[in-house]
This record gives structure tokens, sequence and C-alpha cells, in this order.
């Protein structure tokens, strides 16, 4: 079945519907598109007829390492791809040729906009702030430490912090196995869902009694994670109680993108 999308670009171009892309991600005024090689340049023109305020198409390759590191390659407009992305009241800058940045992952932005008011908070893969940025401007918490291994992701992390005029969010470039505070904080988040499984003791130890860790991993289901989490508690010698296990979206066959929220006593 051809997608509404694909219908719609196809009036700006003259590839057969089946053959067009099913969707796009736009990133303030630039777009990121999964293309075939044979249609990159004809898509990437049409996407800026269809979208006149856009700048740049970039064409998606895939990530690189564990800092995910998009690979793309520009097929249409400026080639200008730093960026400002608007959404729920927050500003990320950002330059889509270097950093990731998941449209999908929306509602969990939103959601971690409503919680943290009054408490001290660690994000220990803190990108450009999408997850702690939104607690930052939403909510009312005394204290969030944000710390990013990626110099580029750093960079825009602190331009995050002043482009949304927060004063409460400290930003910090490093390893967060080595730099992490231990049992200082109400709550850590825990937003790689490359590393999150390496570096899990390493949030734990960071939570006073009673803190709240949302661990984001991919994982066959629900009892999968459980059992992440119940074992690395038990390493510590920590109680853990499940809060809440959201399935974010389908990551790969069988696999999932999940979250689970755990009070770590």
């Amino acid at each position: 079945m051809v997608s509404r999308g694909a219908l719609k670009l196809s009036e700006f171009c003259s590839i057969p519907p089946e053959k067009l892309p099913n969707g796009w991600q736009i990133l303030g005024d630039v777009i990121i598109v999964k293309v075939d090689e044979e249609y990159k340049r004809e898509v990437g023109e049409a996407l800026l007829k269809m979208y006149p305020k856009v700048k740049t198409v970039l064409r998606y390759l895939g990530l690189e390492g564990d800092m995910r590191i998009p690979k793309v390659e520009v097929i249409a407009g400026s080639g200008e791809t730093e960026t400002i992305v608007r959404e729920n009241g927050c500003l990320y800058m950002l330059d889509a040729s270097k950093i990731m940045f998941s449209k999908g992952n929306i509602e969990e932005r939103r959601r971690m906009s409503k919680v943290g008011n009054g408490e001290e908070i660690v994000d220990m893969f803190a990108g450009v702030g999408h997850l702690s940025i939104p607690i930052a401007v939403h909510s009312s918490p005394k204290k969030i430490v944000a710390i990013e291994i990626n110099p580029i992701a750093y960079r825009y992390l602190r331009k995050n912090i002043e482009l949304n005029k927060i004063k409460c969010m400290e930003a910090i470039l490093g390893d967060c196995s080595k730099v992490t505070p231990e049992g200082e904080f109400d709550r850590a988040i825990m937003g790689h869902i490359y590393l999150a499984r390496r570096y899990i003791s390493k949030g734990i130890r960071a939570l006073r009694k009673g803190g709240i860790l949302h661990y984001h991993d991919v994982a066959r289901n629900k009892e999968e994670v459980k059992e992440i989490i119940k074992r690395a508690c038990e390493k510590e010698r920590r109680g853990a109680r499940i809060l809440e296990i959201r399935k974010i979206k389908s990551y790969a066959p069988k696999r999932y993108h999940y979250v689970v929220d755990v009070e770590v006593s």
C-alpha cells in the first residue's frame, strides 16, 4: 500500500508512488529521508518543492559508533545542516548531519516534562538535552546534571541550555562511567539504548534511597528488561520496584525500544 506521504510527494515529481519513500523526518528546516540511490536527487528536489521553507534535504544512510553519529549525504538544497527544532515549548539547536534526534520519541519527551519537581536529577547520556531540557522547562527541578561524551553534542547541549534560558542545569563533558556522582540524585535518566545496559550499575549508584531510574533498552519483551533491572540491582545490593514499562517503538524484527521506570531502594 502506498502511503499518503508518497502520494503527496508524487505530485512534485515523476517517480511512481510505489518507488517513493513512505515518510521522512523534518528537523526544523532540514529533512532527513531514506531513499534509493537511483531516485535520491529527484526525491530531494521534490521535497524542497513540497516544503518551501526547508533549506536542505539529507539522505539517511545509518548510524555510526556508540555516539550514534548519523551517516548522511546532501541530496538537495543549500547543504546547511544546523537547525533548531521547536517541540513542546522547548528549543533544540543541533547539526542534523552530526547529531541524531529521533522525532519518534516525542511522547517520551513530553512525558518527561511532567516529572522532577524539586528534585536533583542526572542525565547520563544527555545528547543535546532531548530528555532533560523538557524537565527543566516545564517542571521545577532543584538541579539537573547533564553528562555528554560527544564534544559536538556537548556544545549544542550548552547552547540549548542558553536558548531555553535554563538556570538549574549544568552540562558536563565526559564519560558518565567516570564522572557520574554517586548517591546524590533523586532521579537518573539513561536514555542511550545502545549503552544503558553497559552502564546500568552507574545509574543505580547515582541514586539516593527511593530514587527513580529511567532506563532505556532494546529487548524482545518486557520480561527481558525486567530481568536486566533485577540482576543489576541485586549486584549493587539494592532493591528494585518496577513502576512502569513502556514500549516506545519497534526497533528491529521482534525487538523493541522499552523504557523502564524503577524505584531503587
